[in-house]
């Protein structure tokens, strides 16, 4: 393996590391009950004493939940919708960075970012019809950054589309590929915060 692949792939390797260590923390805030302790076990009742040669009634099965698929298939069609872009336009930098040492990855990169920016136009419009649960909100300062950081994606997104058709720009491409690996996940990571935050 060359210097140049070995660096490539350290690269790799720390955008993937900053974009998942923020996820291994994500639980370590909710709180935990303790387990039961025997030490500290009550003592039975004179009642639960008598009735403990008794069979037990059957316990009561707890009562169906049923969910109105259609309705939950449309409600918050933003938080669907959005892992499109964001799963592609990652790939596609991915792609974007390897092609530069294996060239037959160009094509896949293109289409990835085409579909992308495509998906993105998807998220901008189901993201504007759902902003009223937030934007008034007191995570209105994450809503208004998220906002801004999608938008920007979107046009990112189809700008570098475009310019990769251009062979001058193709060489720069790989800068591009880091941009947008970052913006995407920043943009992720406060929807994140709000749509947990909103549950």
């Amino acid at each position: 393996m060359s210097r140049k692949s070995a660096a490539w792939i350290a690269v790799f390797a720390a955008l993937i590391g900053a974009a998942f260590v923020p996820s291994l923390s994500a639980h370590e805030g909710h709180k935990h009950l303790p387990s039961p302790s025997p030490a500290s076990a009550p003592e039975a009742s004179p009642a639960a004493t008598e009735t403990a040669g008794q069979p037990e009634a059957p316990a009561t099965p707890p009562p169906a939940i049923r969910v109105p698929v259609r309705e939950a298939l449309f409600e918050h069609l933003h938080n669907k919708v959005v892992h499109f872009p964001l799963a592609l336009g990652c790939t596609a930098a991915l792609f974007l960075l390897i092609s530069y040492r294996w060239p037959q990855y160009w094509p896949a990169a293109r289409l990835l970012l085409f579909l992308a920016a495509a998906s993105a136009v998807g998220a901008y419009f189901t993201g504007h019809a759902q902003e009223e649960d937030v934007e008034n909100g007191p995570l209105r300062e994450y809503f208004k950054l998220h906002e801004s950081l999608g938008t920007t994606a979107v046009i990112a997104l189809w700008l570098g589309w475009a310019l990769s058709f251009v062979p001058k720009a193709r060489r720069w491409l790989w800068l591009y590929a880091l941009l947008i690996f970052a913006l995407l996940s920043g943009t992720g990571f406060l929807g994140g915060i709000l749509s947990h935050a909103a549950i």
